[in-house]
């Protein structure tokens, strides 16, 4: 398992009290239950065949995205094929799986991966919608916004490297701000009825979804 897994032997009819103390520089995820063994082992191997089901799906729209590129050079599907690759990278380093499957220690890595990987799929994010809505003709009051905060997100791989905590809680908000902005800008462009909207809405929400 991926998670902390304990063996315990508790006395039919009885009552017992665990202490558990956790510590940990980063967020932790300590999905705290009691299992039977033997349910135990049938939910992980359920849970393993969900997310071999999962990244498969994630890979061939990557892979999909990328063959069509190389077809028609339509840089569109580059920048979603990024986000893709971001997205998972990201959900990987923060579910646990990559620490479970990668041959190297690094606590500093592990710390790091998740957020970074999801700065990065912002910066995809961003420039995707740039791109696919054409926000420098359509929309440019928002343009020089998105540019800029693609600019910080580039920046907080490195600052997350030199001080985790110190730009954590700025790197969320900063999150939050660029979410709630795609959102904002693709609904200008319903609103204005570029057909190009609709599309990105049903791109953005599959990576969202997922």
């Amino acid at each position: 398992s991926r998670f902390f897994v304990l063996p315990v032997n508790i006395p039919a009819q009885s009552k017992v009290t665990f202490f558990i103390r956790v510590q940990s520089e980063s967020s932790l995820v300590i999905p705290i239950k009691l299992w039977a063994p033997n349910t135990f082992y049938s939910s992980e191997r359920l849970n393993y065949a969900f997310q071999a089901m999962y990244f498969g799906l994630a890979i061939g729209m990557i892979l999909l995205n990328l063959l069509i590129f190389i077809s028609i050079k339509d840089y569109n599907y580059l920048l979603y094929a990024g986000l893709a690759i971001s997205f998972v990278f990201s959900i990987t380093a923060l579910n646990g799986l990559q620490k479970e499957f990668l041959p190297f220690e690094s606590e500093l890595y592990f710390r790091i991966a998740s957020p970074s990987g999801f700065a990065i799929a912002q910066v995809f994010a961003l420039y995707f919608l740039r791109n696919m809505l054409k926000t420098r003709t359509n929309i440019p009051k928002f343009d020089p916004w998105l540019k800029g905060m693609a600019l910080c997100h580039l920046c907080l791989p490195f600052a997350y490297y030199f001080s985790e905590h110190l730009f954590v809680i700025p790197g969320q908000a900063l999150n939050f701000v660029t979410m709630s902005t795609i959102f904002v800008v693709a609904i200008q462009a319903v609103l204005r009825k570029q057909r190009e909207s609709y599309f990105f809405f049903i791109a953005f929400f599959i990576i969202i979804l997922a």
